[in-house]
């Protein structure tokens, strides 16, 4: 069983015994530590069992992607992220090659985006 499947019973078990969202968040937020779901999440499953839901699993989902791929539309993506989140995403642009140049510039657009989003991080090297 998934952590995410046994935080969905503890919802409905809180629900159940008239817990509120933010009582029932900040119960989960202590028994599962970092593992614990998001707000978001959270709000969403206790939602539905408010509304009536007895299932804790999910939904049945189509087996096939609402779009296909083709070299037309697949691109490259770069993404520079840290615990805080992302720094700097660029996606490559269509038949560009990478080599040394090119990750260069990467690297240089990377760091005047750590130095604007992150400057305590920057100050810090």
């Amino acid at each position: 069983m998934s952590v995410f499947h046994k935080q969905r019973i503890c919802v409905k078990f809180c629900v159940k015994i008239g817990k509120s969202v933010t009582e029932t968040f900040e119960m989960l937020k202590i028994a599962f530590r970092e593992e614990a779901t998001r707000r978001t999440q959270t709000y969403k499953w206790w939602k539905h069992f408010k509304e009536g839901r007895n299932s804790v699993d999910d939904d049945p989902r189509s087996g096939q992607p609402s779009t296909s791929k083709t070299d037309d539309n697949v691109a490259m993506l770069a993404v520079f992220f840290d615990s805080d989140g992302v720094v700097h995403y660029e996606f490559l642009p269509q038949g560009q090659t990478v080599n040394k140049e090119y990750y260069l510039e990467v690297m240089q657009r990377l760091r005047e985006a750590v130095r604007k989003k992150r400057p305590d991080a920057w100050r810090k090297n």
